[in-house]
This record gives structure tokens, sequence and C-alpha cells, in this order.
């Protein structure tokens, strides 16, 4: 036994399939709940986290804003300063002296303004730089040779030096006597203001934020100040994927699933990211996740002890239904199921069961009823059959005589008369030898061919016959005197009212284990209220085989007949005429070798 047929699923009863389903369904549907609240829950958390995300990003950015605009309006008054301008444009003494009032100028505001400025200093359009007093090395190389440009863009870069680290600003000074760029006020800012920014906004318990710049691909702000300035590429933020824009996202920060929120700073083309741990904002969701475990578990639990129990209420009444079934094969045609009239499926088929067995004792007694019947029609075939040999007792006379006729006809060399007598002999010898009941028809044919022979001879020019019968179907059997009545029914009336004018083509196929052969003349056709009365009288001999009594003694109902009585229905005659063009017979008989 293979594989296959060992588990296939008939193999089984219906109390383990059903158990089997239910516990799979239950299983399924188990599952998809789970994942369906873990599916809602994240997204609501996520929801959450993004409401949460974008109020404290939305804050911590205006914030920051509001510092970097506060720390470009202090700078007004001082890029506006006189000496400064003068400085800027060459308009005053250029000595020692100017050069110190300007380093004077930007001290001042230092040290009134000392948030975060680690150092300032003003470059000019000619590459003229001066700067307060800092202990920061001023990176000069990256000033000097500034080109000035009509704009009122800040330019932002980010630096790091070995001390700590700052982010430098380049504001634009404008003169203020013809409005054109002279030169630029940079800073140098630490982080001081902005961690305190960093810390005072809250996400959660551990949330951080990070301040990034994409363009230049660095580090803005990092909790972990050694980082900052830094690419992205080399902190810990450098497989997040930043392309998702406005919505929350869950991805994975050095192997700790988190939440990651994202809000642009346009101002200053940033952008702040917040990452929070996922378990931290989503500690609701553990708890759906052993409710949703525990409800599996239950639900388990309770298929394993109702389904059994169910499946038994449910099959058996199938046990007792097999049961009436197996009495009833071994014979007892008296069992009945109890049923319940509703549209129960297995309540209708015991219904159904009780009407099969009525049934089936109805049919048997019919059987037995069409066995008498056809006992008495075996009877008619005999009487039939006697009839016929006492119609055809003793025919040697008829024989010898055609025989001397023949004799005296070759003597005086009359060729004709000769092969008719001869044809007329062996046809009548075939048709008197009633001992087979069934022939082949390669004996049908021979049997015409002599007849047709004997027709040639009488109509010697205007006739034509053609058998084209394939040889393969010469070895089926069929009754025999078949093919010679209907031919000469056609000879009758389609040959003989046009003396002998006409064609009769004898051909045959094969079809559903059927042999059929048609008989085609082109003479007149049958008219139509002809054709009706003759296939009605072909349809009585079905319902009423005794109806063919008293008719020629081998016409077509009483071919038809013969046919019928001899195999069943669904054989014997058709008839198909075509008035003014001819008439096809054909005959259906079993395609028996």
């Amino acid at each position: 036994m293979s594989l296959g047929s060992r588990f296939s699923w008939y193999n089984y009863s219906i109390k383990f399939k059903l158990t089997f389903m239910m516990l799979v369904s239950c299983i399924l549907c188990t599952f998809v709940t789970g994942y369906l609240i873990n599916h809602n829950y994240s997204t609501a958390v996520l929801r959450d986290y993004q409401a949460t995300s974008d109020e404290a990003t939305s804050r911590l950015g205006y914030q920051l804003d509001y510092y970097l605009e506060q720390v470009e309006h202090s700078t007004w008054n001082m890029i506006g300063d006189l000496k400064i301008q003068q400085w800027l444009e060459k308009t005053g003494e250029s000595n020692q002296a100017s050069i110190a009032e300007v380093q004077n100028t930007l001290e001042k505001y230092r040290i009134f303004n000392s948030w975060d400025i680690a150092g300032l200093w003003v470059v000019a359009g000619d590459g003229r730089m001066e700067s307060s007093v800092t202990d920061i090395e001023i990176p000069q190389a990256q000033y000097a040779n500034t080109t000035p440009q009509i704009s009122i863009v800040r330019q932002t870069g980010f630096y790091r030096n070995e001390e700590f680290p700052f982010i430098s600003i380049s504001i634009p000074i404008y003169s203020v006597n013809n409005g054109r760029l002279v030169g630029h006020l940079v800073l140098n800012l630490q982080f001081i203001e902005l961690e305190r920014l960093f810390t005072q906004t809250k996400l959660g318990q551990t949330g951080k934020f990070y301040v990034l710049d994409k363009q230049q691909n660095r580090m803005v702000f990092h909790p972990n100040s050694a980082l900052i300035g830094r690419k992205i590429t080399e902190t810990n933020l450098s497989g997040i994927d930043l392309s998702i824009k406005g919505n929350a996202t869950m991805q994975s920060v050095d192997h700790t699933r988190m939440l990651i929120g994202t809000r642009e700073m346009p101002s200053q083309g940033w952008t702040i990211v917040s990452v929070v741990p996922l378990g931290e904002m989503a500690s609701g969701l553990r708890a759906a996740d052993r409710t949703t475990i525990l409800m599996m578990a239950v639900i388990l639990l309770l298929v394993l002890l109702l389904v059994p129990v169910l499946a038994r209420r449910f099959v058996s009444p199938i046990g007792r239904l097999m049961t009436a079934v197996n009495r009833m094969e071994h014979g007892d045609l008296t069992v009945r199921t109890e049923f319940r009239p509703g549209p129960d499926e297995i309540q209708i088929l015991s219904m159904k069961f009780n009407r099969m067995t009525d049934r089936l004792v109805t049919l048997i007694d019919e059987v037995m009823e069409l066995s008498k019947k056809e006992m008495h029609l075996q009877i008619r075939q005999n009487e039939a059959a006697i009839q016929a040999l006492q119609n055809q007792i003793n025919p040697h006379f008829l024989y010898n005589t055609l025989d001397i006729i023949k004799s005296i006809a070759y003597l005086e060399g009359n060729r004709r008369v000769v092969d008719m007598t001869h044809n007329l002999a062996d046809f009548y010898r075939y048709t008197a030898n009633v001992r087979e009941k069934e022939v082949t028809l390669a004996e049908e044919i021979k049997a015409l061919d002599q007849y047709l022979h004997i027709i040639h001879i009488r109509f010697p020019e205007e006739f034509s016959s053609e058998v084209l019968v394939n040889e393969k179907y010469h070895g089926c059997r069929m009754v025999k005197l078949t093919l010679q009545p209907i031919v000469e029914n056609a000879v009758k009336y389609a040959i003989e009212p046009r003396g002998g004018k006409g064609v009769i083509r004898i051909s045959a196929y094969s079809e559903n284990s059927k042999l059929i052969i048609e008989v085609m003349d082109n003479g007149p056709g049958i008219p139509d209220p002809l054709l009706r009365t003759l296939q009605e009288r072909l349809t009585r001999v079905v319902s009423d085989p005794d109806s063919y009594k008293g008719e020629d003694s081998y016409g077509l109902v009483n071919v038809h007949s013969r046919l019928y009585l001899q195999y069943g229905e669904g054989y014997g005659l058709g008839l198909h005429a075509f008035e003014g063009r001819g008439t096809v017979v054909t005959i259906t008989v079993p395609f028996i070798q």
C-alpha cells in the first residue's frame, strides 16, 4: 500500500475527520484572532506614539528654532556697530587701535551673551578676519577665502575640535550705508543650551532625541557627545531607514525593537529623530499576547472536550443508517430507518433511504413481471420461427426447378437467365435457412448482392447501386434478413415507379458501441403524413410488441420489431425522408464482432 493511499482522507471515520477539522479550524481562527489583535494593537501603539512623538518633536523643534533665532537677533546691534562697519568697508583708519576696538566689541558681545558662545569672529569680504578672545583655536583657513554672497540664507557647518563639539553659524553682514554684503559674522556655539533643551523634553522613560543633517551626513546632536559631528554612518543610527516621513515606524536599533519618529526642520535643514524602546511604549502588547495565548489554550481544551461528544451525537444517525444498509445488503428488504421531518440532511437521507427501499421492492416486482413478459416474447419468437418454417417447408422442388431452368438456359447460351436463376436459387437458400437467428454483416451483404444482381438484370440501363461498407464492420453480427427487406422496399417505392431509374447506396459507420447502417435512395421521398404514420407504427412496436402481427412478413415494421425484440430499446430502424430528393433508412445494431 502506497503512502498516499495509507493516509487518504477516506481511510478515517467521520468522527475523526470532524474532530480534526474542528481542531484545525479553531487553531486557525485563534491564530488569526491573535494576529489581528497583535496587528491592531501594534497599529494603535504606532498611532499613539506618532501623536506623542509629533508633539514632543514639534515642541523641541520650536525651541531649537527659537534658540537659534535669539542668537541671530542678539547680533544685530553688534554687526551694525560703526567700528565693525568701518573695519569691514575699510572706510576708517585700519591700524592696531581699530582692530583692538573690533576685538573688544566682539568680546563684549561674548561676555554679555555668554550662553553657549565658545568664540566668534568677523570675516571681511577681502578675507580679513578678527575674533574675540577665546581658548578655542579658530579654523581661519575655512573662512579666509569666503566669497561674499548677496543672500540672507544662513549657511551652517558642523565642526569638532579636540576639546568639545560646537556648531558654527555664519551670519551675513550688510553695509548700513548701501545694503551691500560686506562680510560674515561667525559664531561657535557649544551644546550647553541644546543639551538642556533635549534633557527637559521627555519621551517615555528612556526615549532619546537625535538631530541629523542628512544633506551633510552629520550628527547635529547625539546623547553621546563623542558622536556629535560624526558621520551618521558611524553612529548607532546607521541602520535606520529615515526615508519614511510623517509616520512612526518599528525598526531594530542595536538589536532592540524601537519605535522611530521623524520630523523635519525646514528652517535649518535638520531632521529630529525620536527613538523609544517598543516595550516601554507597548507594555499592553505583551499583556495582549499573554491573553491571546491563554485564550488559545482555553479554546483548544474546549475543542478537545466538546468536539468528540458533538461528533458522536452527529455520527450516531449515520451509524443507524449504515446498519440498515448492511441489513438491506444481506437481503432484508423490510428494514426501515427512523427519521424526523425537517431540514437536517441526515434525517432527509434516512427518509430517502426508506423511499429507496420501497422503490427497490417495487422495481423487483416490476422486474419479475418483465421477466414473465420476456418469456412470453421468447415464446412468440419461437412461434414466429415455427411459422416461418411452415411457410418454407421443403423448398427443394423450387431449387430443383431453378437449377433445371439454369441448365436449359446455359445449354441455349442465355447468360442472363443463368445468372438470374443462379442468384435467385442462392438467395432463397439463404432465406430458407432458419436455423441461425443472427448472421454476420458480410453474409447479409452477400445475400443483398444476389438480390441486387437480379434487379440490375431487370433494369440494366438506368438502375445503379453501391455498397460502401468498410471490411472492419463485416464481422459484426445482426438479425438475419435485415438489409434485403429494406433495399427491396426502396426498389418498390423509389426505383420501380420511375422505370428503374435511380440509385441505392448502402454505407455504415460506428458510434458509441453501435453500428449504424444507412440505406439511401434518390426517389421521390415520403410525404409528411405517410412519414409520420410509419414513424408512429415503428414507435408502437416498442410499447406493444404484438402490434407487428398482420404486417407484411418482411416489411419495415417487421424488421424493426425483430431488431427491438432481439437487442432492446435504442436499436431498430429510423426513417428520414426528404420530399422530392429521397429517403434514408438507418439500421442500428450493437457493434459486436
